[in-house]
């Protein structure tokens, strides 16, 4: 089965949700790593709950639980009929209105005073108990009451409307979301991701039936005729059909909050390993983090970055250290920085990692500072920005294991403050279990920090009057230096290029 995959364009609303009681992956690292690109790249999920899902385990800042269901994904790529029914319900939840469920947890539900629902309760009675009596009677005070009780309920119909405009989109999709949730739970391979989910849905059965009410106006107000729209308002009024739902819908979506979500969890974690499944069988090489042995902190093989085309893998490993990556602008160092921490990211999201072999500890939060940019709009200036970003990671260095990523450290001040406090700051974050990598154009840091980092560079080559690079990782420190000579065949002036020279020499 063909599927199209979504786009990182939609709203994360589950992600922005969770973010505000859970560790999230800060805007900056997401940024610096490019994971709205990444999230393209690596999404199948054919369902818009798959889609906030997966987005949300992607910034999530510990491991997803992805691992736990290795044998489901080995599955699901090797049994075709399995994978095609799993996606033959999730596509029910595929239309854009499907995004709204997420925001069914974040908003305010719907207050109804307990005399309005008394009122309702009663009034939804009322016409039709005027009708009777006045066949039976013929009496006028009866007519007039049913004339009174259609304008009281016309006013609680269409002051209830007025609430229920909120979730228009939303329940629909919801009731949706509860009936593929339980065709889904009646195979035992998707309810291994959720053993209580049986008892979830049963709680769940009242809602779905209150529900109705808004999924046949929305219906209603869209696809058929005015004609056929008006008759069923007139029968709302009248019984108070979609006010008495509406009522108890309310009570029930802020009842059963926690235990919509499981179902919505339970949805989104199956889309996420189809997708991961499909994910693997596409990709060229790939592996399963593995942890990292005993004396070591890291340790890759063939790492690549999967958005960069044709990328040149590496190898890497670190014992006791962390390490400085030296090299010129375009060389490959920043890149590489970029590939450790995308991949681990991806180990703990998606338990797949772009390499022959990645072995480093999930348990590590990630900081990352590469992409740091002045902020306008608060008067930050770049150097300010550059403190801050700092001091947040120093005072994290202080709790859990981390894993920091660095990216020219200090480049809004001079030369000679940027080399000290640079050195300053790598010697405290190299304090206990950290992992640091940092690239920097600064060689006096090697020298600096000689016993407490481990030292690495990439390299270019002039060849021809053109520049060459291997995007190869090598042991040591970079030696060469062409910065002046890339100057030359550029066409800079002669009595620039001489001047620079002969300022380096001195």
């Amino acid at each position: 089965m063909q599927v199209e995959p979504f786009h990182s364009s939609r709203t994360p609303v589950y992600q922005e949700y969770r973010a505000r009681t859970e560790d999230a992956m800060p805007d900056s690292t997401a940024a610096d790593l490019n994971i709205h690109e990444f999230f393209d790249y690596v999404n199948r999920t054919v369902s818009y709950v798959g889609h906030q899902f997966l987005y949300y385990l992607l910034r999530l800042d510990r491991s997803s639980g992805v691992e736990k269901h290795e044998a489901l994904i080995t599955r699901l790529g090797d049994d075709t009929v399995l994978q095609e029914t799993l996606l033959g319900h999730l596509k029910k939840l595929s239309h854009p209105d499907a995004s709204s469920i997420a925001s069914l947890f974040g908003i305010p539900v719907v207050e109804v005073s307990q005399t309005e629902r008394a009122l309702i309760s009663v009034c939804r009675f009322l016409p039709f108990l005027s009708v009777g009596l006045f066949l039976v009677t013929n009496v006028l005070g009866f007519f007039l009451l049913l004339l009174a009780a259609l304008l009281l309920n016309a006013g609680l119909h269409y002051r209830n409307k007025a609430k229920m405009c909120e979730y228009y989109f939303s329940s629909p999709q919801l009731l949706r979301l509860l009936q593929q949730a339980g065709r889904l739970s009646a195979r035992e391979e998707y309810r291994t991701v959720d053993p209580d989910i049986e008892q979830a849905l049963n709680e769940l059965k009242p809602l779905k039936k209150y529900l109705q009410a808004f999924r046949l106006n929305v219906r209603l107000d869209s696809d058929m005729a005015f004609f056929a729209f008006m008759i069923t308002e007139m029968f709302y009024i009248f019984f108070l059909t979609e006010a008495y739902f509406a009522t108890q819908a309310y009570g029930l979506l802020r009842e059963k909050k926690e235990t919509i979500e499981q179902v919505y969890r339970f949805v989104g974690l199956l889309d996420v390993l189809q997708s991961v499944a499909q994910l693997r069988k596409e990709l060229v090489s790939y592996c399963l983090p593995q942890p990292v042995q005993a004396g070591e902190k890291l340790r890759v093989e063939a790492i690549y970055h999967p958005l960069i085309k044709d990328c040149v893998p590496n190898d890497f490993r670190l014992t006791d250290r962390s390490a400085i990556i030296t090299g010129s602008n375009m060389s490959g160092k920043t890149s590489f920085i970029r590939s450790i921490g995308l991949n681990f990211v991806s180990a703990k999201a998606l338990h797949t990692c772009f390499a022959r072999r990645f072995e480093l500890s999930t348990a590590r939060s990630l900081s990352s500072a590469i992409n740091l940019a002045d902020n306008l709009m608060k008067g930050e200036s770049f150097y300010l920005r550059e403190v801050k970003t700092v001091k947040e990671f120093l005072d994290q260095s202080t709790s859990s294991p981390r894993l920091f990523l660095l990216d020219e450290l200090f480049k809004g001040t001079n030369t000679a403050e940027r080399i000290a406090i640079s050195k300053a700051v790598l010697s405290f974050l190299a304090q206990g279990d950290h992992i640091v990598l940092a690239s920097t154009h600064d060689l006096e840091l090697t020298s600096l920090l000689d016993g407490e980092y481990e030292f690495h560079y990439f390299t270019e080559t002039v060849r021809d009057g053109q520049l060459f690079f291997d995007y190869q990782l090598k042991p040591g420190v970079l030696k060469e230096r062409n910065a002046i000579r890339i100057l030359e065949i550029n066409g800079y002036p002669e009595e620039v290029t001489r001047e620079a020279y002969a300022v380096v020499g001195s």
